[in-house]
Order: C-alpha cells, then sequence, then structure tokens
C-alpha cells in the first residue's frame, strides 16, 4: 500500500463539533419515531380489534385456539401411546424416583423424573412439573415436588425443549429460537405439544388416575403450559406460579426484562441479547396468554404471583387489566369460581389440591 507509514500529529477535534445535531442523536433532536414507537401505534390497532373480538365470547375463544395452533407452529401428538424409556431408579423415604425419557416430535426424547409414593392403595392424581431451570431444579429432597408427592400426587418433572438436558449447546442458545420464527414454529408450541405427551405418558401409568392429570408451571414455563392446556382438554387443570400477565404487557412497553440475557465479557457479543423462547411470532394478531386461558374454561386455574413485563410482581391494575377477558370467559361459561387469582408466595401444595378436587 502507497503512502508514508510515519505517525503524524493531528488535531482530535472535540465531541461537540462532531454533532450534527443538539443532542447526537436524530430520534431526541428531530423527536423522531423508534421502532418500539412503531411497534407500539401497530400493536395498538391489533389490540383494539381483539378488544372487539372478545365481544363474543364463544366465537372469539374457538377462534384464538385455532389461530393459537397455527401461529404458534404446535403439532398435536395424535393418539399414539406415550412409550417410556426406563433408565434407573432409586429410592427416598417414602417415594421413588424414576429416570425415564418419552420419544418428542422430533429425533429427541423428552427427559423425565417420575415420583411415585410408596405404599399406593388406589389410583392417585398426577401432575407434570415444569421449571424454567429444568427437572432437577425442584426434585432435591425438601423441594415442591418432594412435597406435593408427600401430599398424594405422583409428580413428573420434565425437561422441554431448550430446558436442562435438552439446552441447546451446539450453537449460540438463541439460534433455535429464531430459526423457528423463519419457518413458522415456535419453541412454545414445539414445548406445548411435549407437554401433552407427557400428560398422556402419565395417564397410561397404573398407578394414576387418568381423569385427574393436571400441571404445575413456574415464570417461563408457564406460557407454553397455557398454550398446552388450551388445545388439550384432557389436562385437568393447571397451576400457573410467576407468569406473565400477557403478551401486550411486553409490546406496550418500551422496557422489559423477559428473555433479556446478560453476555458477560465483551468481545463481539453484545453485552444484552433477547432470548425468543418465550414468545409466538404475530400472536397479537389473533390472541393473547389471557385468551388462552379462557379456552381452558370450565377447567380449574390457578395464577399465583401473576408478573409484568420487567418480571415484577404485578400491580393490581395490571392484574385486572389482564384477568379481565378470562374472568368473562369463565362467567360465560358459569364456572367463575373456577379461576382463582392468588398473589405471589401463596403456598403451593393447597393451590394444587384446589385445582385437582
Amino acid at each position: 500500500m502507497r503512502g508514508d507509514p510515519a505517525e503524524q500529529v493531528v488535531t482530535i477535534l472535540p465531541k461537540e463539533e462532531l454533532k450534527v445535531t443538539p443532542t447526537g442523536q436524530i430520534s431526541t433532536s428531530l423527536q423522531g419515531r423508534n421502532v418500539f414507537n412503531i411497534n407500539r401505534a401497530e400493536t395498538g390497532v391489533l389490540l383494539e380489534n381483539l378488544e372487539r373480538s372478545r365481544k363474543n365470547v364463544a366465537q372469539h375463544l374457538n377462534e384464538a385456539s385455532d389461530k393459537a395452533r397455527r401461529l404458534s407452529g404446535y403439532v398435536s401428538p395424535g393418539n399414539d401411546s406415550a412409550a417410556a424409556f426406563f433408565n434407573g431408579r432409586y429410592r427416598r423415604e417414602g417415594y421413588s424416583v424414576g429416570r425415564y425419557a418419552v420419544r418428542g416430535e422430533g429425533e429427541y426424547v423428552i427427559p423425565l423424573l417420575l415420583f411415585v409414593p410408596d405404599r399406593i392403595d388406589r389410583k392417585l392424581p398426577a401432575l407434570v412439573y415444569l421449571h424454567p431451570q429444568g427437572k432437577v431444579a425442584e426434585a432435591k429432597p425438601g423441594g415442591r415436588i418432594e412435597k406435593l408427592v408427600r401430599g398424594g400426587y405422583v409428580v413428573a418433572a420434565v425437561d422441554l425443549l431448550g430446558v436442562g438436558e435438552l439446552k441447546n449447546t451446539v450453537t449460540r442458545a438463541l439460534a433455535d429460537d429464531y430459526t423457528g420464527v423463519m419457518i413458522g414454529r415456535s419453541t412454545v408450541g414445539i414445548q406445548a405439544g411435549d407437554i401433552v405427551r407427557a400428560v398422556r405418558y402419565l395417564k397410561q401409568l397404573d398407578d394414576v388416575d387418568p381423569a385427574r392429570v393436571g400441571a404445575v408451571g413456574v415464570d417461563e414455563m408457564c406460557i407454553p403450559l397455557i398454550h398446552a392446556a388450551a388445545f388439550e382438554p384432557s389436562i385437568r387443570s393447571v397451576v400457573l406460579v410467576g407468569s406473565l400477565t400477557s403478551y401486550r404487557s411486553v409490546a406496550m412497553n418500551e422496557f422489559y426484562r423477559i428473555g433479556l440475557i446478560r453476555n458477560e465479557g465483551g468481545g463481539q457479543v453484545h453485552p444484552y441479547e433477547v432470548d425468543f423462547s418465550w414468545g409466538v411470532a404475530g400472536a397479537l394478531t389473533a390472541y393473547d396468554l389471557p385468551d388462552l386461558i379462557g379456552c381452558i374454561a370450565p377447567r380449574k386455574v390457578a395464577l399465583a404471583g401473576l408478573r409484568n413485563q420487567l418480571l415484577e410482581p404485578a400491580s393490581a391494575q395490571e392484574i385486572e387489566t389482564d384477568t379481565a377477558f378470562p374472568r368473562l370467559a369463565y362467567a360465560n361459561r358459569d364456572a367463575s369460581a373456577n379461576l382463582k387469582v392468588e398473589p405471589a408466595g401463596e403456598d403451593l401444595i393447597p393451590l394444587v389440591d384446589w385445582c385437582m378436587k
């Protein structure tokens, strides 16, 4: 390359002289619109459409369920029995823990831990337990699952796609969720199908009453569970602990924490990224989470510790806004008593007992 390689003394302009606008930002100096402003305006129209549709409750619920299946990329597992692979069992005081794997939608298996009380003299109610940290999160002695088992429940703690043993470690964690958007699928829809597979596995066990199989979802795992329960009427009831109130709350607020990943160490990776495993592309064109909760009626649903887009406890006004339609849907089915909304910190066992009565 031609030119003089010697260093030269140059005058560096102060940052004030580099600014083309007073603030250095076009959006603030010229009062421009950012991506959030554009999305908020478009989302406002979609929410108005939803409100109009909700006035005809029965028709809206049918349409919301059908469109949610399509938009989420949900594929019904069909009527095939959920055969399981047995990987061993160990004992604890009063119950056993079995390691199993049920075949998933594709070329993968769904790992689960099966907790069964000792000395069973009747068919027991059963639960699928879903935690964002995987099946082992509450599996230790003294944890929530042990309390449920000692309360007379058979419990299957499950790793869904992207969680626990099924977490993506081959490429960047965000890749599969955004790839799903490109092919019309979502992690939520696939996870919902695998929840149904886990429920059907429990139903065929000799120790389980097939008419009393429900599910518990914690934090982000509430979202695929809401979808699964809306699509699968044989799920007896659901307990949702720490669920996001709505997709609306994310789209209509500029700042949110759900899916936010903080990358340590710098390098070529942006310090913050957004994981989309919790989302369904285009959902608000047809439905929101409150609509799917309405689809579960008249089956029992317990909502404990609802959270807003910042993953903070939702305010009374936020809860009122996002539970208004589910309450209407339950009232429309003469089942208002079957929808329970509780504050954070509510003991899980009474909620499960109430749901499974």
